[in-house]
């Protein structure tokens, strides 16, 4: 295997490592939940992270919580913690990160990742279950990749 194919291999298994979800998570309403439906730490249930590189492909469940909490911003609703910080927009069931974020984060290997984020959708309707998609791409060392994320995620603690 040719040493480029087998670098893009592995920093596509970091970037799974590190767990993008990562990155990519209390008020409330008197009426449908409000922000409080999205505000607390979320668990995944059935997450996959797939990252492409120069088309190989490597997929991954990811196992990382996700907190969101109230946004201290006037151009966002909520704001996730965590090893990147995403803005998001909320309009009823759907809280919408704004397109073009970026972080850097460190891959297990110690090499530093940018990550750019083109769409994230993260819907609940009860503030008890909810769904996320999510694309993108990352650079590491000149190589650029792209992910994907999806899944749902199941409420474990509301905000504090």
């Amino acid at each position: 295997m040719d040493s480029k194919l087998s670098l893009r291999r592995r920093f596509a298994g970091s970037l799974v490592a590190a767990g993008f979800v990562g990155l990519v998570v209390g008020c409330s309403s008197s009426s449908g939940g409000g922000l409080g439906n999205f505000t607390g730490v979320w668990k995944p249930t059935a997450v996959n992270l797939v990252v492409t590189c120069d088309g190989q492909e490597v997929t991954d469940s990811v196992t990382d919580n996700l907190t969101w909490a109230v946004s201290a911003s006037d151009s966002s609703d909520i704001v996730s913690t965590g090893s990147c910080t995403v803005t998001a927009s909320v309009s009823g069931d759907t809280a919408t990160a704004t397109a073009n974020q970026t972080c850097s984060t460190k891959s297990t290997a110690g090499a530093t990742i940018l990550l750019t984020l083109d769409t994230f959708t993260f819907t609940t309707a009860d503030g008890k279950n909810a769904t996320l998609t999510g694309n993108g791409t990352a650079t590491v060392s000149g190589i650029n990749c792209t992910f994907t994320e999806s899944g749902s995620l199941s409420k474990v603690a509301n905000a504090s």
